[in-house]
């Protein structure tokens, strides 16, 4: 059946648009991967060398946010008094890599934004895949997703060819170098993609924060280095020296410079250069660089005593940024158990409320057990259920299935007494 002509025109706006937009998110995947402007960029002023020093800032906070959101796992907290929702999103979701989200969340702190598209793969498990504004656009209307394009080129096709898969809530449309060569039904009945959306506004990303910076932080650190190693510093002043350009070689493999007369002069005309003030301009770039994106550097000195709560505080503005971008990812990870219910319904014939599953992040730091312990100890017995005791512990990782533990023991000792009191 032929696309219709006014969702031909949408999709060739989203095009449009898509390609507009391309070059910016094209500008900030070679920042990430360390070909900044800086280093891509030859100057007319220096023709001696092209080397230049990378010093990849935006990678390190990117991963260094990342790592404090999701390197402890998510957890999920049934709130369904008659279903384990917990153990069934765990159980369908067991099959996906377990950097899933980290792949998925460092892109949407790259990009502002990212995507996950929801498939039923070849053995009828639920998957997904992740694209980025490199290879997805979604379009919207009243924050409802309308259309979403998925643009690629195949791993092995020397051709150039240009593919494109354009969802709806009912289709998925194939191109093939901008011809619609057919089309394929979903099952969802809605469009099925999750957008983690970091900020809507693309110039609020960490990118635009530190850019200019890190530019600079870069030129200062390369233009050092050949200061150093190419001599640049001084200059060779000579005076009543003559020689002919092809004895040149010879100088330089003799190390000797031969003068006419007696007011011969060969010496070093050296750059008064102030080392403290280098030193404290590439300081101020790294500090403000820091201070932008809300990190601390974790190489300056602290206390070896420190407690828990005194880093937690010492990386409090780090942890507010880090609670919005959280959010980014709770709304994503709910759209994705949404469509796995929906999934899981079709094929069971089973129901499952998906709002009645919460999620818990942990951030990764240092927890004071003991403190935790000495709390619940002084509370007034039935304030706090032994479920939410649990998850105050770090070494705790899984609450549900250490209260089944918990009850198991319980059983067999209990077995064990009546066995003794038997004999």
């Amino acid at each position: 059946m032929p696309v219709s002509t006014e969702l031909k025109n949408l999709i060739d706006r989203c095009q449009e648009d898509y390609q507009y937009q391309l070059p910016y998110y094209q500008r900030m995947q070679r920042y990430y991967q360390n070909n900044s402007d800086v280093v891509i960029e030859k100057s007319s002023v220096d023709t001696t060398s092209t080397s230049k020093i990378k010093n990849n800032y935006l990678k390190r906070f990117i991963k260094e946010e990342v790592d404090y959101i999701l390197s402890v796992p998510i957890t999920y907290i049934n709130q369904d008094m008659e279903q384990d929702l917990e153990q069934v999103v765990k159980y369908q979701l067991a099959h996906w890599k377990k950097d899933h989200d980290k792949k998925l969340f460092r892109r949407a702190l790259l990009y502002g934004k990212s995507f996950e598209i929801y498939y039923i793969d070849k053995i009828s498990q639920f998957s997904s895949r992740i694209l980025t504004p490199l290879e997805g656009y979604a379009y919207s209307e009243d924050d409802e997703l309308k259309l979403f394009l998925h643009i690629f080129k195949k791993a092995l096709d020397k051709t150039g060819t240009k593919y494109m898969d354009v969802y709806d809530s009912d289709k998925i449309y194939h191109y093939k170098d901008g011809v619609c060569i057919g089309e394929d039904s979903h099952i969802f009945g809605e469009i099925p993609v999750g957008v983690c959306l970091v900020d809507d506004n693309e110039n609020d990303t960490l990118f635009e924060d530190i850019k200019t910076l890190s530019d600079a932080y870069e030129t200062n650190l390369s233009d050092l280095s050949h200061e150093i190693s190419q001599y640049r510093q001084a200059y060779l002043k000579m005076l009543n020296v003559e020689f002919d350009p092809e004895d040149l070689p010879n100088m330089k493999k003799l190390g000797i410079l031969k003068g006419t007369g007696n007011n011969v002069v060969v010496e070093w005309l050296t750059k008064n250069i102030n080392d403290n003030f280098v030193m404290n301009t590439l300081k101020e770039i790294k500090q403000n660089m820091y201070e932008l994106s809300s990190h601390i550097n974790n190489n300056d000195q602290v206390p070896s005593n420190n407690s828990s709560l005194a880093m937690r505080t010492r990386q409090l503005n780090l942890e507010n940024k880090c609670k919005s971008n959280v959010d980014a990812m709770y709304n994503l990870i709910r759209d994705r158990i949404r469509f796995l219910f929906k999934y899981l319904y079709i094929l069971q014939n089973k129901e499952y409320d998906w709002k009645l599953v919460s999620l818990k992040f942990s951030p990764s730091l240092p927890q004071d057990d003991l403190m935790s312990a000495q709390i619940l100890s002084q509370l007034p017995e039935g304030l706090v259920s032994q479920k939410t005791a649990r998850e105050l512990f770090s070494f705790i990782d899984n609450v549900s299935f250490e209260e089944q533990q918990v009850k198991k023991e319980q059983e067999e000792a209990m077995n064990i007494d009546l066995d003794d009191d038997n004999e």
